[in-house]
């Protein structure tokens, strides 16, 4: 074997090994979140995106496999192939039945620098959620009528937007306004 070769694999070897760990911290992170997240109540910004980290993982998982040299054969059999491919199709497949049934309003500020996050249950009680960190967010607002169909959302700045909604209650059309939606990130 040529020395350029040797090294390519050594590089192969690294990279795979850091999807190893890219792939594990993203199973921390759901731990936590299942562990602490919760209890300083926090949820995710969005009902998907616990489905995507764990996509996320069981692909850093089959392309670090492959790219490091002794695991390379046994992560190329069709045996290994079948079961990440049905380890991703099937958490694709149960997001549609495991995600709660609500509808989310995410929007990003003219400047990206804050998100709103609105969500709305099947009985229309909408709940206001400021972004905590990266993914997560936490129940900042209740509105105080049920929505009825859609919101209307506007920035008016950067960190200022408005929301419009029309009651279930009364039909009538009700405005909330919200400043610097991004809360400090949280200290651990």
């Amino acid at each position: 074997m040529s020395r350029g070769l040797g090294d390519v694999y050594k590089r192969q070897d690294v990279l795979g090994v850091l999807f190893f760990v890219a792939a594990v911290m993203l199973i921390m992170i759901q731990i936590w979140y299942f562990m602490q997240g919760k209890k300083l109540g926090l949820e995710y910004i969005s009902k998907w995106v616990p489905y995507f980290l764990n996509g996320m993982v069981i692909f850093f998982l089959w392309f670090g496999g492959l790219l490091v040299k002794k695991l390379r054969p046994v992560w190329k059999s069709k045996t290994c192939r079948w079961i990440f491919s049905l380890l991703l199709f099937s958490g694709i497949a149960v997001c549609r039945f495991l995600a709660p049934v609500q509808k989310e309003i995410i929007r990003i500020s003219p400047d990206f620098s804050e998100v709103l996050c609105l969500k709305i249950d099947e009985s229309g009680r909408a709940v206001f959620y400021r972004q905590r960190s990266g993914i997560f967010a936490s129940q900042a607002d209740v509105f105080p009528f049920t929505v009825k169909e859609n919101v209307k959302v506007q920035w008016l700045e950067d960190d200022v937007c408005t929301l419009t909604y029309e009651s279930t209650e009364d039909d009538d059309v009700h405005p909330v306004s919200y400043t610097h939606l991004t809360l400090p990130t949280i200290r651990l």
